[in-house]
């Protein structure tokens, strides 16, 4: 009988588990990005849309719910269909309502985008968690952990520069 977790545990971190740490550090920090981005875009849809701050209130909460409701149906499809798929349908899932969102014309359209956004960004970070402490041992699991909840503050932070570039709102 071959024991998977014993082959995990005797091996040690090499190029098959830094290369899974980066992919997976890049799609953490594009999840992180996408989450902050409206934060720093809102002074400038509000103004280009003429409309009160609050009312972009309810898509802050659509992207978190569309983030719950994504973890749930991204976990049940990393269990059913592989961790990989399911970090791979998120992103491609998100990529493409980022797409769409540069589109939207309205409070209500922006809002679905960042729900449905927020479902792909949902899919992803689960799984990739998942997946990078499957392949590590017990000795790195926590370390890989950390670094991939590092992708996402980073990708934040690159969210924050991106959208505050010295722009302003004009007044």
């Amino acid at each position: 009988v071959i024991e998977i977790a014993d082959i995990v545990e005797r091996q040690g971190f090499g190029r098959f588990h830094l290369n899974l740490a980066i992919w997976l550090f890049l799609a953490m920090l594009i999840d992180g990005s996408d989450q902050q981005m409206l934060a720093y875009t809102a002074p400038f849809i509000v103004k280009a849309w003429g409309i009160k701050s609050a009312s972009l209130g309810p898509v802050f909460g659509a992207s978190l719910f569309g983030l719950m409701v994504g973890a749930i149906a991204g976990g049940y499809l990393g269990d059913w269909k592989g961790r990989k798929i399911a970090i791979l349908a998120g992103s491609g899932f998100l990529g493409l309502c980022c797409l769409i969102a540069t589109q939207v014309q309205s409070v209500d359209q922006l809002l679905w985008m960042r729900f449905l956004g927020g479902m792909g960004i949902g899919m992803v970070t689960p799984n990739a968690v998942s997946l990078g402490t499957e392949y590590a041992s017990r000795r790195y699991q926590a370390t890989v952990v950390t670094v991939l909840f590092i992708g996402y503050t980073v990708g934040g932070v690159i969210a924050a520069q991106r959208g505050c570039t010295g722009l302003e709102p004009e007044q």
